[in-house]
């Protein structure tokens, strides 16, 4: 993901989007998903992506991938996905 980042500035600015499953306080979700997403903003950096280029931000269980509660669902429901967020125009001998 860094390297694809890294060797795409057309993406423009990249959102790091934690998510949690349903099971704990909706606050104790929130916090949780922003800090999965931040500790992954952190690697990027570590691997050379500039952090001016990742916006974090944790959004708990409300974007659920599977709306079950079961453990399939849970399992799915936490990650942290990849949002572009502005492309830069193509300019000619890019």
């Amino acid at each position: 993901v860094a390297a694809t980042i890294v060797s795409h500035p057309e993406f423009g600015r990249v959102e790091v989007a934690g998510h949690a499953d349903e099971r704990g306080p909706d606050q104790y979700n929130k916090d949780l998903s922003a800090r999965r997403a931040a500790s992954v903003r952190d690697y990027l950096v570590k691997e050379g992506v500039n952090t001016r280029d990742l916006v974090v931000r944790g959004y708990g269980e409300e974007q659920p991938l599977i709306p079950r509660s079961d453990a399939e669902a849970w399992s799915e429901n936490r990650r942290v996905q990849f949002n572009i967020l502005g492309v830069a125009p193509y300019e000619e001998g890019q």
